[in-house]
């Protein structure tokens, strides 16, 4: 809604501006749009669904063989979202190794930092030193449900 009025407010701009003076202004509508859907993208909120298909997407592509795994009597493999009381998203992966995962992702700016505990191995969860956004997977994500 607020793009469908933002996009009708710059049309009506641009006729105006055309209309005054004796220099014709002319804003080019796929342009308006365009700026219009990048601040919308910039101000986009992960949700808490959006970041869990986005990691489930992300692990799948890194190893497609997870797929046969999943619900295998095998293997317990499962992804699971939560935000945590910083306000970040958590997603916890946990392997088929039985390894825990944890993705720990800035819901604004879609920044994502991940730890790793292995019972037995660790005493805690640890920092794997990997970082990524968050919003490039939910981009291809979406793209591959189409």
């Amino acid at each position: 809604m607020k793009k469908r009025f933002a996009v009708i407010l710059i049309l009506a701009l641009s006729l105006t501006a055309t209309g005054c003076g004796n220099k014709s202004t002319k804003i080019d509508s796929d342009s308006a749009i365009s700026v219009i859907e990048k601040e919308d993208e910039a101000n986009d909120v992960i949700t808490l669904e959006e970041a869990l298909h986005a990691i489930e997407h992300r692990c799948l592509s890194e190893n497609p063989s997870l797929e046969e795994m999943i619900g295998s009597d095998d293997y317990s493999i499962y992804w699971n979202a939560q935000t945590n009381e910083d306000g970040k998203i958590v997603v916890i992966y946990r392997s088929y190794t039985g390894a825990i995962v944890r993705y720990y992702i800035d819901p604004d700016s879609g920044d994502t930092y991940v730890t790793e505990f292995v019972q037995g191995i660790t005493d805690d969860e640890e920092p794997t030193g990997e970082t990524f956004n968050l919003k490039d997977y939910i981009k291809e994500s979406a793209a591959n449900k189409d």
